[in-house]
Protein backbone atom coordinates (compact mmCIF):
# COMPACT_ATOMS: atom_id res chain seq x y z
CA UNK A 1 0.00 0.00 0.00
CA UNK A 2 1.63 3.06 -1.14
CA UNK A 3 -1.18 5.86 0.33
CA UNK A 4 0.97 7.77 3.16
CA UNK A 5 -1.51 7.97 5.99
CA UNK A 6 -1.66 11.52 7.73
CA UNK A 7 -0.55 11.29 11.63
CA UNK A 8 -2.04 13.79 14.61
CA UNK A 9 0.20 13.91 17.53
CA UNK A 10 0.12 15.36 20.93
CA UNK A 11 2.21 15.53 23.78
CA UNK A 12 2.16 17.00 27.18
CA UNK A 13 3.49 17.41 30.80
CA UNK A 14 0.22 16.76 32.03
CA UNK A 15 -3.61 15.57 31.20
CA UNK A 16 -4.30 19.07 31.79
CA UNK A 17 -1.67 20.41 28.86
CA UNK A 18 -2.49 17.57 27.04
CA UNK A 19 -6.18 18.54 26.99
CA UNK A 20 -5.85 22.01 26.24
CA UNK A 21 -4.25 21.43 23.13
CA UNK A 22 -7.26 19.05 22.14
CA UNK A 23 -9.41 21.57 23.06
CA UNK A 24 -8.58 23.64 19.85
CA UNK A 25 -10.68 23.97 17.19
CA UNK A 26 -11.17 20.76 15.56
CA UNK A 27 -10.36 22.10 11.70
CA UNK A 28 -7.31 23.26 12.87
CA UNK A 29 -6.55 19.81 14.49
CA UNK A 30 -7.81 17.52 11.57
CA UNK A 31 -5.69 19.87 9.12
CA UNK A 32 -2.19 18.91 10.96
CA UNK A 33 -0.08 16.33 9.69
CA UNK A 34 3.24 15.69 12.23
CA UNK A 35 4.62 12.97 10.38
CA UNK A 36 8.08 15.35 9.80
CA UNK A 37 7.05 17.07 13.26
CA UNK A 38 7.75 15.53 16.80
CA UNK A 39 5.84 17.17 19.12
CA UNK A 40 7.71 18.56 22.14
CA UNK A 41 8.55 16.01 25.25
CA UNK A 42 6.21 15.00 27.86
CA UNK A 43 4.88 11.62 29.04
CA UNK A 44 1.34 12.39 28.30
CA UNK A 45 1.09 10.95 24.50
CA UNK A 46 -1.90 10.69 22.04
CA UNK A 47 -1.40 9.92 18.31
CA UNK A 48 -4.78 9.67 15.63
CA UNK A 49 -3.50 8.10 12.34
CA UNK A 50 -5.79 9.69 9.37
CA UNK A 51 -8.15 12.10 12.01
CA UNK A 52 -11.12 12.56 11.35
CA UNK A 53 -14.37 14.25 13.64
CA UNK A 54 -15.03 11.29 14.95
CA UNK A 55 -11.69 9.29 15.47
CA UNK A 56 -11.06 13.17 17.50
CA UNK A 57 -13.47 12.84 19.60
CA UNK A 58 -12.72 9.44 20.47
CA UNK A 59 -9.79 10.74 21.42
CA UNK A 60 -10.82 12.94 23.81
CA UNK A 61 -12.80 11.08 25.57
CA UNK A 62 -9.28 8.52 25.94
CA UNK A 63 -7.04 11.54 26.91
CA UNK A 64 -9.51 12.57 29.78
CA UNK A 65 -9.49 9.01 31.38
CA UNK A 66 -6.47 7.23 32.76
CA UNK A 67 -6.47 3.78 31.23
CA UNK A 68 -3.89 3.76 28.30
CA UNK A 69 -5.77 3.49 24.79
CA UNK A 70 -3.63 1.12 22.23
CA UNK A 71 -4.55 1.52 18.82
CA UNK A 72 -8.32 0.55 18.42
CA UNK A 73 -9.73 3.12 15.74
CA UNK A 74 -6.25 4.20 15.26
CA UNK A 75 -5.96 5.73 18.00
CA UNK A 76 -3.10 5.82 20.85
CA UNK A 77 -2.91 7.10 24.01
CA UNK A 78 -0.50 6.84 27.00
CA UNK A 79 0.69 8.97 30.58
CA UNK A 80 3.67 6.45 30.82
CA UNK A 81 5.49 6.01 27.62
CA UNK A 82 7.46 3.25 26.98
CA UNK A 83 10.83 4.72 27.32
CA UNK A 84 11.84 6.66 29.84
CA UNK A 85 13.06 6.68 33.41
CA UNK A 86 11.95 4.04 35.67
CA UNK A 87 9.81 2.64 32.99
CA UNK A 88 11.47 -0.65 33.12
CA UNK A 89 12.45 -2.49 29.68
CA UNK A 90 11.02 -3.61 26.89
CA UNK A 91 10.26 -6.79 25.00
CA UNK A 92 9.95 -7.39 21.28
CA UNK A 93 6.94 -10.35 20.38
CA UNK A 94 6.61 -11.13 17.25
CA UNK A 95 3.47 -12.98 15.74
CA UNK A 96 2.83 -15.90 13.94
CA UNK A 97 0.46 -16.82 11.19
CA UNK A 98 -3.10 -15.57 11.87
CA UNK A 99 -6.41 -15.77 9.93
CA UNK A 100 -6.69 -12.15 8.31
CA UNK A 101 -3.03 -10.78 7.38
CA UNK A 102 -3.39 -7.28 5.86
CA UNK A 103 -0.19 -5.32 7.11
CA UNK A 104 -0.10 -1.58 6.01
CA UNK A 105 3.97 -1.11 6.16
CA UNK A 106 4.50 0.73 3.35
CA UNK A 107 5.00 4.17 4.98
CA UNK A 108 6.75 2.69 7.11
CA UNK A 109 9.12 1.71 5.09
CA UNK A 110 9.22 5.21 3.22
CA UNK A 111 9.31 7.00 6.20
CA UNK A 112 12.57 5.35 8.10
CA UNK A 113 14.20 4.55 4.61
CA UNK A 114 14.33 0.89 4.92
CA UNK A 115 14.02 -1.77 2.16
CA UNK A 116 10.53 -2.58 1.48
CA UNK A 117 8.10 -5.64 3.00
CA UNK A 118 7.84 -7.88 0.05
CA UNK A 119 4.63 -9.28 0.37
CA UNK A 120 2.70 -12.43 -1.49
CA UNK A 121 -0.83 -11.79 -2.75
CA UNK A 122 -3.75 -12.68 -0.90
CA UNK A 123 -4.33 -16.59 -2.42
CA UNK A 124 -0.99 -17.24 -0.46
CA UNK A 125 0.01 -20.91 0.20
CA UNK A 126 1.48 -21.42 4.09
CA UNK A 127 4.91 -20.87 2.92
CA UNK A 128 4.55 -17.60 1.31
CA UNK A 129 2.12 -16.54 4.29
CA UNK A 130 5.12 -17.14 6.12
CA UNK A 131 7.90 -15.19 4.11
CA UNK A 132 5.55 -12.28 4.13
CA UNK A 133 4.99 -12.37 8.07
CA UNK A 134 9.03 -12.51 8.20
CA UNK A 135 9.65 -9.77 6.08
CA UNK A 136 7.40 -7.56 8.18
CA UNK A 137 8.64 -8.79 11.16
CA UNK A 138 12.05 -7.53 10.26
CA UNK A 139 11.15 -4.31 8.74
CA UNK A 140 9.38 -3.32 12.14
CA UNK A 141 12.27 -4.40 14.13
CA UNK A 142 14.58 -2.38 12.45
CA UNK A 143 12.45 0.66 12.34
CA UNK A 144 12.24 0.47 15.81
CA UNK A 145 15.68 -0.01 16.59
CA UNK A 146 15.75 3.76 14.25
CA UNK A 147 13.90 5.18 17.01
CA UNK A 148 15.96 3.95 19.89
CA UNK A 149 13.92 0.98 21.00
CA UNK A 150 16.07 -1.84 21.76
CA UNK A 151 14.54 -5.17 23.13
CA UNK A 152 16.01 -6.63 26.67
CA UNK A 153 13.86 -9.75 25.55
CA UNK A 154 12.59 -11.49 22.27
CA UNK A 155 10.11 -14.41 21.47
CA UNK A 156 7.90 -15.22 18.78
CA UNK A 157 4.76 -17.11 18.27
CA UNK A 158 4.91 -19.81 15.58
CA UNK A 159 7.05 -18.50 12.65
CA UNK A 160 7.66 -15.29 14.63
CA UNK A 161 9.86 -16.98 16.65
CA UNK A 162 12.33 -17.36 13.50
CA UNK A 163 12.10 -13.59 13.01
CA UNK A 164 12.62 -13.20 17.49
CA UNK A 165 16.11 -15.26 16.75
CA UNK A 166 17.01 -13.13 13.46
CA UNK A 167 16.51 -10.40 16.10
CA UNK A 168 18.99 -11.59 18.29
CA UNK A 169 21.33 -12.16 15.73
CA UNK A 170 21.40 -16.48 16.68
CA UNK A 171 20.03 -16.40 13.04
CA UNK A 172 21.49 -14.23 10.52
CA UNK A 173 18.91 -13.18 8.33
CA UNK A 174 20.86 -14.04 4.75
CA UNK A 175 20.56 -18.08 6.63
CA UNK A 176 16.52 -17.86 6.76
CA UNK A 177 16.84 -16.20 3.73
CA UNK A 178 18.75 -19.20 2.08
CA UNK A 179 16.78 -21.61 4.11
CA UNK A 180 12.86 -20.54 2.92
CA UNK A 181 14.75 -20.63 -1.15
CA UNK A 182 15.35 -24.07 -0.45
CA UNK A 183 11.75 -25.26 1.08
CA UNK A 184 9.39 -26.17 -1.57
CA UNK A 185 5.90 -24.12 -1.14
CA UNK A 186 3.51 -26.54 -1.41
CA UNK A 187 5.89 -29.14 1.25
CA UNK A 188 3.19 -28.39 4.15
CA UNK A 189 0.24 -28.07 2.71
CA UNK A 190 -1.28 -31.31 3.75
CA UNK A 191 -4.77 -31.90 2.32
CA UNK A 192 -7.11 -32.99 4.53
CA UNK A 193 -5.54 -31.16 8.01
CA UNK A 194 -7.46 -28.54 9.49
CA UNK A 195 -6.83 -26.09 12.53
CA UNK A 196 -9.81 -24.97 15.05
CA UNK A 197 -9.34 -21.99 17.32
CA UNK A 198 -11.40 -22.51 20.42
CA UNK A 199 -12.78 -20.30 22.61
CA UNK A 200 -11.90 -22.21 25.63
CA UNK A 201 -8.65 -23.27 27.82
CA UNK A 202 -6.66 -26.59 27.14
CA UNK A 203 -8.18 -28.62 29.62
CA UNK A 204 -11.71 -28.09 27.99
CA UNK A 205 -9.85 -28.64 24.54
CA UNK A 206 -8.98 -32.28 25.94
CA UNK A 207 -12.37 -32.64 26.74
CA UNK A 208 -13.01 -32.04 23.53
CA UNK A 209 -11.26 -34.03 21.65
CA UNK A 210 -11.00 -36.85 23.97
CA UNK A 211 -11.43 -40.24 22.23
CA UNK A 212 -10.70 -38.74 18.52
CA UNK A 213 -7.74 -40.21 16.26
CA UNK A 214 -6.02 -37.88 14.56
CA UNK A 215 -6.46 -34.25 16.07
CA UNK A 216 -4.53 -32.88 18.73
CA UNK A 217 -4.04 -29.36 20.35
CA UNK A 218 -1.21 -27.59 19.07
CA UNK A 219 -1.06 -23.84 20.61
CA UNK A 220 -2.01 -23.29 24.28
CA UNK A 221 -2.60 -19.57 23.18
CA UNK A 222 -3.92 -18.29 26.51
CA UNK A 223 -6.34 -19.36 29.35
CA UNK A 224 -9.46 -18.55 27.22
CA UNK A 225 -8.14 -19.57 23.82
CA UNK A 226 -6.17 -22.96 22.39
CA UNK A 227 -6.22 -24.19 19.41
CA UNK A 228 -6.48 -28.18 17.77
CA UNK A 229 -4.77 -29.43 14.14
CA UNK A 230 -6.00 -32.84 12.42
CA UNK A 231 -8.10 -34.19 10.40
CA UNK A 232 -10.85 -32.60 9.60
CA UNK A 233 -13.73 -35.08 10.60
CA UNK A 234 -12.23 -35.53 13.56
CA UNK A 235 -12.50 -31.29 13.69
CA UNK A 236 -15.55 -31.32 12.74
CA UNK A 237 -16.54 -33.94 15.61
CA UNK A 238 -14.73 -31.78 18.25
CA UNK A 239 -16.40 -28.14 17.73
CA UNK A 240 -19.70 -30.09 17.44
CA UNK A 241 -19.38 -31.28 20.91
CA UNK A 242 -17.80 -27.54 22.18
CA UNK A 243 -20.78 -26.24 20.00
CA UNK A 244 -23.00 -27.87 22.53
CA UNK A 245 -21.51 -26.58 25.07
CA UNK A 246 -21.76 -23.33 24.19
CA UNK A 247 -17.86 -22.88 23.51
CA UNK A 248 -17.37 -21.00 19.86
CA UNK A 249 -14.92 -22.15 17.89
CA UNK A 250 -13.83 -21.53 14.19
CA UNK A 251 -11.94 -23.62 11.58
CA UNK A 252 -9.23 -21.66 10.15
CA UNK A 253 -8.50 -20.85 6.42
CA UNK A 254 -5.05 -22.38 5.80
CA UNK A 255 -4.09 -26.25 6.24
CA UNK A 256 -0.83 -27.39 7.12
CA UNK A 257 0.08 -29.46 10.39
CA UNK A 258 2.69 -26.91 11.91
CA UNK A 259 3.17 -27.78 15.99
CA UNK A 260 1.66 -30.94 16.48
CA UNK A 261 2.71 -34.63 15.58
CA UNK A 262 1.05 -34.49 11.84
CA UNK A 263 3.96 -32.52 10.60
CA UNK A 264 6.49 -35.25 11.74
CA UNK A 265 6.67 -36.61 8.01
CA UNK A 266 7.88 -33.76 6.64
CA UNK A 267 10.95 -32.47 8.49
CA UNK A 268 12.68 -33.95 6.05
CA UNK A 269 11.37 -30.77 4.07
CA UNK A 270 13.56 -28.83 6.30
CA UNK A 271 16.54 -30.36 6.78
CA UNK A 272 18.47 -27.46 6.00
CA UNK A 273 17.67 -26.20 9.58
CA UNK A 274 20.67 -28.70 10.76
CA UNK A 275 22.88 -26.56 8.23
CA UNK A 276 22.13 -23.35 9.39
CA UNK A 277 25.16 -20.83 11.39
CA UNK A 278 24.19 -20.49 14.53
CA UNK A 279 25.43 -17.07 15.83
CA UNK A 280 25.53 -15.80 19.37
CA UNK A 281 22.20 -14.45 20.84
CA UNK A 282 22.88 -10.77 21.50
CA UNK A 283 19.31 -10.40 23.13
CA UNK A 284 17.93 -13.56 25.13
CA UNK A 285 15.47 -15.02 22.93
CA UNK A 286 12.55 -17.00 24.93
CA UNK A 287 11.16 -20.35 23.43
CA UNK A 288 7.67 -20.63 22.96
CA UNK A 289 8.23 -24.65 23.40
CA UNK A 290 9.87 -24.48 26.22
CA UNK A 291 8.84 -21.21 27.89
CA UNK A 292 12.38 -20.95 28.89
CA UNK A 293 15.60 -19.13 27.55
CA UNK A 294 16.70 -20.66 24.46
CA UNK A 295 20.38 -22.60 24.78
CA UNK A 296 22.96 -21.51 24.04
CA UNK A 297 24.69 -24.71 22.56
CA UNK A 298 24.14 -25.00 18.67
CA UNK A 299 23.41 -28.51 18.54
CA UNK A 300 20.45 -28.03 21.01
CA UNK A 301 19.28 -24.54 19.11
CA UNK A 302 18.92 -26.46 15.85
CA UNK A 303 16.93 -29.80 17.69
CA UNK A 304 14.81 -26.93 19.73
CA UNK A 305 13.80 -25.44 16.25
CA UNK A 306 12.66 -28.89 14.81
CA UNK A 307 10.72 -29.47 17.81
CA UNK A 308 9.03 -26.57 17.75
CA UNK A 309 7.89 -27.01 14.25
Amino acid sequence: MSERHRLLLLAGRSKDELGAQLAQDDQLLLDRDDVEHAPAAGPYRLAIADADARRLALARRVAAGDVPWRGRNDVWYTAAPLLGEGRGSVAFVFPGIEQRFEPVVADVAAHFRLPRAELAGSERSVLEHAISLLAVGRLLDAALRRIGIEPAALAGHSIGEWNAMMSSGMMPAASMDQLIAQIDPEAFALPGCLFAALGCGVELAREAIAGLDGVVISHDNCPHQSIICGDEHAIAAATKRLDERGVLSQVLNFRSGFHSPLLAPYLENVSAVAELPIGTARTPVWSATTTEIFPSDERAIRELVIRHL
